[in-house]
Order: C-alpha cells, then structure tokens, then sequence
C-alpha cells in the first residue's frame, strides 16, 4: 500500500467533511510509530527464536546474520539493549565458527562403523545461560531495572521490581524481557556493545546486591544469578 497516498487521500477527505489537518498528521505519526514497533517486535521474536536453534556455529551464523543487520538498521535507535545483546551473540557466534574444528573430506569409503554424532557448538545457550563474570572473576554485574524499547521505555524489565523505586539489597527478580548484564552500568550503544559481559533471558533470576540510579536517571542494580522463587500455591 502507498502510505502517501493513502495519508494524502485522507486530508483531502478530512478537509471535506471538515476533519482538521492536525487530526490526519496525528495518524500519520501513529501509523508510522505502531508500523516501527511491530517490525522491531516481529523482527525480536525471529532473532530470539534463532539464537534458541540447536545448530553449528556455521549454520547459525548464516541465520543470525542478516536478521541481526536488519535489526541493527531499524530498530538500534528503538530498542538499545536487544540491539547490544544481538550484536554481542553475532560476535559470540562468529568466534565459535572459528573455533569449530574442520571435518577433513577423503574420497574414501564410508567406515563400517561410522563415528557418533557430534553435538552442534552449543551457541543456542548464549542468552539464556551466559550471565558472564566480573573482571575480578566473580559471578555479578549490573542490568538496567526499566526497559528501554520504543512503546515500553521506564516500564519495569523485572518482576519485583517498581519503576521509580530502588530494590532492596537480596531481593530476587526475575526478567521479564531479555537483558544486558554490563560490567558496570552504562548506555547501551555501538561503542558499549563489546563491553557487554553476558546475558540474562526472560525468565532467569538474579538477587540484588546494590543499587543506584545513574547520571542519565536510569535505575540500575549490581546482580548475581540467583534460583527463581517457587511459584505461590493457591488454596482452593
């Protein structure tokens, strides 16, 4: 569909009946904001589900590549910290492709006991259970507490977690959106990509150790992997 045309029909149309200009460019700026954000969402969803494949290295990489480039060129602006988690597991990908011995190819016969399979390089794993360590070797970091993705920006990327409100030193929140864990807080762009010191998946859980809120006015918690509380039982 051409969306200027479209956009100019509906002023000549309002300006009939009598719809004011500012009406129209007001769902102009809607449909282009909602356009934005169901690519970045559909585009997220198609990542995440590649990173989940159980595949080599090689084969991943080819998959992940495009998307990720595609997302980089849409949606960087729009959802900073998926943009530097998918940026980093491209780069984690491309390092397990080279890492991955090469198979010899012979014109020999096949052996009469062919050799068991071997598990793909398990990169399938880089989000959901590669929080990372510390430059002092230990097993914390620091996640921003609020999501920063157009359409959710200052909503809460943890559960037990308000925006507005520091968490308590032990308490235990789980993800709600996919994170960053940082090695300190920071901004999530280009050139903090490479700093990025793991990941923390929807669902995983972390005990507060510290936290702060940063110049920008961002709520951050320094975090350690922690198991997820028990689910309450109901009492019927």
């Amino acid at each position: 569909m051409n969306w200027e045309k479209t956009t100019n029909m509906f002023q000549l149309v309002g300006a009939a009946i009598g719809i004011p200009a500012a009406a129209v460019g007001t769902y102009a700026v809607f449909r282009t904001n909602f356009s934005t954000d169901a690519i970045c969402q559909a585009q997220r969803t198609s990542i995440l589900a590649s990173i989940d494949k159980n595949l080599p290295a090689d084969a991943k990489f080819t998959l992940l590549h495009k998307d990720v480039d595609a997302f980089s060129k849409n949606c960087a602006a729009a959802d900073p910290d998926a943009h530097a988690i998918f940026q980093a597991v491209l780069h984690e990908t491309q390092k397990a492709m080279h890492r991955a011995p090469a198979q010899p190819r012979t014109a020999s016969a096949a052996p009469a006991q062919p050799p068991a399979a071997q598990p793909a390089e398990p990169t399938h794993g880089v989000v959901a259970g590669n929080f990372g360590v510390s430059a002092a070797g230990e097993k914390r970091g620091w996640v921003g507490l609020d999501r920063r993705d157009a359409g959710h920006v200052g909503e809460s990327a943890f559960d037990g977690y308000s925006a507005g409100t520091l968490p308590a030193v032990d308490a235990v929140l789980t993800a709600l959106w996919p994170a960053p864990v940082w090695p300190e807080p920071a901004v999530a762009s280009v050139s903090d990509q490479a700093r990025i010191q793991g990941r923390l998946a929807a669902g995983g859980c972390v005990r507060v150790l510290s936290a702060r809120t940063s110049r920008s006015g961002r709520a951050w918690a320094e975090v350690t992997p922690a198991d997820c509380p028990k689910s309450p039982v109901v009492q019927r």
